[in-house]
């Protein structure tokens, strides 16, 4: 969780250096780890993680993968 949290520190400055388009989500850890949810809301910034379900999580990988 450490881990994602000082990931989620590092989108929350680039978020802060001006981005065009945010959606920030949570995927089964947060999930599975109700508790980690202000963490990650301090740690990003203005963004509030909107935490998605198992399908949406794989709808959105699917679409990233198809763009890469």
């Amino acid at each position: 969780m450490e881990r994602t949290l000082a990931c989620l520190g590092r989108y929350g400055a680039e978020i802060a250096a001006g981005a065009s388009r945010i959606d920030v989500v949570g995927t089964s850890a947060m999930r599975d780890a109700q508790a980690a949810r202000p963490s990650a809301r301090a740690r990003g910034g203005s963004s509030h993680p909107r935490v998605v379900s198992g399908e949406e999580e794989a709808a959105l990988t699917y679409e990233a993968r198809s763009r890469a």
